[in-house]
């Protein structure tokens, strides 16, 4: 999962989104309310990522 590379964010932080989106993706059939959740907790999984939150060793391991 994209979201272990995050190595800043604390690991209460990653269990937490992790379960939200396993509630998001067992609703069935799926509601907007759960749509829309599942797709903010990959918002912020992407937002995590993007502001810097992956070490810069993870990213050197990856491009060589």
């Amino acid at each position: 999962m994209l979201l272990w590379s995050a190595n800043r964010v604390p690991v209460v932080v990653k269990l937490v989104i992790l379960v939200i989106m396993e509630c998001c993706w067992n609703v069935y059939p799926s509601t907007p309310t759960s749509s829309g959740i599942f797709v903010a907790v990959h918002l912020v999984t992407l937002a995590f990522l993007c502001a810097g939150y992956v070490d810069k060793q993870v990213s050197k391991k990856k491009s060589s």
